[in-house]
C-alpha cells in the first residue's frame, strides 16, 4: 500500500476552489514468509523506521516515494505534494 493522507474539503469544491487532494509520504511492500528460518539473523517484533518484522516471519519494508514514483503518478491524473 501507499501511505498518505487524504485532504478533502467540500465547502472547497462547492465555492468553486481545489477539490481533495492526497499527499504520499511512503510505500511499503509486505515480503509474507520471507524469514522462515532467518529468524535467527533479525529477532521477531524488530522494528526500525525502515522495516518490520512480523511474527509470522514476513518482512515489511518501507521507504519515502521516489520523485521518479510521485512523477509516474501524476502522469496517471493524481495529485501528489
Amino acid at each position: 500500500p501507499i501511505l498518505g493522507d487524504a485532504k478533502y474539503s467540500l465547502e472547497e469544491t462547492r465555492k468553486g476552489g481545489e477539490p481533495g487532494r492526497l499527499y504520499l509520504h511512503m510505500a511499503e511492500l509486505t515480503l509474507k514468509g520471507w524469514l522462515q528460518d532467518g529468524s535467527k539473523a533479525i529477532l521477531k517484533g524488530e522494528s526500525s523506521s525502515g522495516y518490520t518484522v512480523l511474527e509470522d516471519g514476513s518482512l515489511v519494508v518501507r521507504a519515502a516515494m521516489p520523485k521518479d514514483m510521485q512523477r509516474q503518478i501524476d502522469q496517471l491524473g493524481l495529485k501528489t505534494h
